[in-house]
């Protein structure tokens, strides 16, 4: 799939090329026509490959112009990555996603540190004003209690920070009045996405994809999306210069941040285009989120573990269902199986007992495929164990849950 704005990509080209600032797409593409016409022919750009380069080395405006510098979370790489950024003066995007509503509270880590300048400045943009409150991530009743007091209508959030926030919201009786939970940077299951509807009954869902390399949310749900519960996105056809899925992988071009444009930028997020779209009547493409490559989707020994599987099997317990949890894989000295390793964090005092019951009777929810359990990969000796702990806190960390960590070389 390949999709151009012309105008945009215009102007991210000529932006970059002899930047006196940077050298860093004449070094990338040297030997390469940096045109409109060869476009899909250049190099495609990696993480790696900015965080192999000094921030001043790859700014592509002059220091003066820079308004703030933000960094990723690091979950997926391991290791932040610093991203300077210069006025924006339109993002096009629209935080009431078309609802109508007023304050939304925010609970979203990476729009309520790095990334709060940009969001203010697309409430301030948007057609239909909205004021944002920001909460406490300390505190869901603290976040709660915020809500209430300035009358929120909407939630800003990741989904297991929506899920920890439910109780306080439905004890401070607000979680009815609440129209739209917008969710971004984890990814969203069947079995989350009906939690959530129950704990607010009247609200509308949206599955937002955000870039934090971007600064802000390319990809949001129209309402007819949203009422059909449907993981479908449109993007913003007026701020990309150019879209494109290969081999599954998002592949984004954005020069709307001058001082870090994108060209080719590999993402990791894998989706898929729908090739019926959306009876909404908005521009361009839709497509369908697949997978974060390593974070909820990992495939050893022929068998494929997807967060949309794990959130189902522990969905049927409720006892579980709420509960953190994060799925490691290791090697198995002297045999090709793997050793699967299941941390629920809590501190419950019957945390071993919840434990217990776990590795009891999570193998036979846990679904591989159609056909084969978790339960059928230990008969088979493709997983040589399957073991549940209960933890404090989960091993690996970070602002967004990554709900697998792959040891296996």
């Amino acid at each position: 799939m390949q999709w151009v704005n012309e105008e945009r990509l215009r102007e991210v080209l000529a932006h970059i090329r002899n930047n006196p600032h940077s050298k860093f797409y004449d070094r990338k593409y040297a030997g390469h026509p940096v045109d409109g016409s060869h476009f899909f022919e250049l190099p495609l750009l990696t993480r790696a490959e900015l965080q192999a380069a000094p921030v001043q080395e790859r700014t592509f405006c002059a220091p003066e112009d820079i308004r703030f510098a933000a960094f990723t979370s690091g979950t997926t790489s391991k290791e932040p990555l610093v991203i300077p950024f210069s006025k924006v003066e339109n993002y096009y995007f629209e935080p009431s996603l078309g609802t109508g509503i007023r304050r939304p509270l925010i609970i979203h880590p990476p729009m309520m540190r790095a990334f709060a300048m940009t969001f203010v400045q697309q409430c301030e943009q948007a057609a239909h004003k909205v004021a944002p409150l920001f909460g406490d991530l300390q505190s869901m009743q603290n976040s709660a209690m915020l809500a209430a007091i300035g009358t929120c209508d909407a939630v800003y959030s990741i989904p297991t920070l929506a899920a920890q926030l439910a109780p306080a919201a439905v004890a401070r009786g607000i979680a009815a009045t609440i129209k739209l939970l917008a969710l971004s940077s984890e990814v969203l299951t069947t079995a989350r996405r009906a939690e959530l509807q129950t704990a607010f009954p009247h609200a509308l869902i949206a599955n937002l994809y955000g870039s934090a390399e971007l600064g802000q949310m390319p990809f949001f749900t129209c309402t007819r999306v949203m009422e059909r519960g449907e993981n479908h996105f449109h993007f913003l056809t007026k701020a990309l210069a150019a879209l494109e899925i290969i081999d599954g992988e998002l592949v984004i071009t954005y020069g709307l941040n001058r001082a870090t444009p994108l060209l080719r930028y590999k993402t990791g997020d894998y989706f898929e285009e729908v090739g019926e779209g959306c009876d909404c009547g908005l521009p361009g493409p839709v497509v369908r989120w697949s997978h974060r490559s390593g974070v909820d989707r990992v495939r050893l020994n022929g068998m494929e573990f997807d967060a949309e599987a794990a959130d189902r099997a522990l969905s049927a317990f409720p006892h579980l269902a709420t509960l953190p949890y994060q799925v490691h894989f290791y090697p198995t000295e002297g045999s090709s199986a793997i050793t699967v390793v299941l941390e629920l964090a809590t501190a419950a005092a019957q945390s071993e007992d919840l434990a217990s019951f776990a590795e009891r009777e999570l193998p036979d929810a846990w679904r591989l495929s159609a056909t084969a359990t978790l339960r059928t990969a230990l008969e088979r000796g493709l997983v040589a164990s399957f073991t549940a702990k209960a933890v404090p806190a989960l091993s690996v960390g970070g602002v967004k849950a990554k709900r697998f960590v792959n040891h296996v070389v």
